[in-house]
């Protein structure tokens, strides 16, 4: 089976990977032409497939002071579909994962890190896709006497 890369629109998006990460974000496509002066529609063209892979982004570690909170960003570098969050840090709670401006979470409201632990059942996240140049964001708080230590990873499928 051959992939499609699609080239135009100030993006580059490369393969069925890509595809399957994204589907049921509506069809890509260019920009309309009847207005003058925009980008014209996108060409695609055949490329060789990419795979999907599970694969872990690493938040590395961060020290929240006492009383106060963080926001953690990282940036994928190939398309990557959020579906877990993983840490083993204690006492801290988090407020939002967002991969881009969406947040994945249904509600306001924070929630205990220990929710994330390792050995955690049923925390599936089914999040977004983050191209690359989006961040996933993760907004974390301390409310304790002392700093805590953030540490932890994304689990999903990244484009290969």
């Amino acid at each position: 089976m051959s992939g499609y890369e699609i080239v135009g629109a100030d993006t580059e998006i490369v393969g069925d990977a890509v595809d399957e990460l994204l589907s049921g974000y509506g069809e890509v496509s260019g920009y309309g032409e009847e207005i003058i002066g925009a980008p014209q529609r996108a060409k695609v063209r055949r490329t060789a497939p990419n795979r999907l892979q599970r694969l872990a982004l690493g938040i590395g570690v961060t020290s929240v002071a006492p009383t106060s909170s963080a926001v953690v960003t990282v940036t994928p570098q190939v398309p990557f579909k959020l579906e877990r969050f993983i840490s083993q840090s204690i006492g801290l709670s988090i407020s939002d994962i967002k991969v881009g401006t969406n947040s994945q979470f249904v509600g306001a409201g924070s929630i205990p890190i220990e929710i994330f632990g390792r050995d955690a059942i049923g925390v599936g996240l089914k999040g977004d896709t983050a191209v690359p140049g989006v961040d996933i964001a993760l907004y974390v708080g301390n409310a304790g006497a002392s700093a805590a230590v953030l540490s932890g990873a994304y689990l999903g499928l990244a484009a290969t």
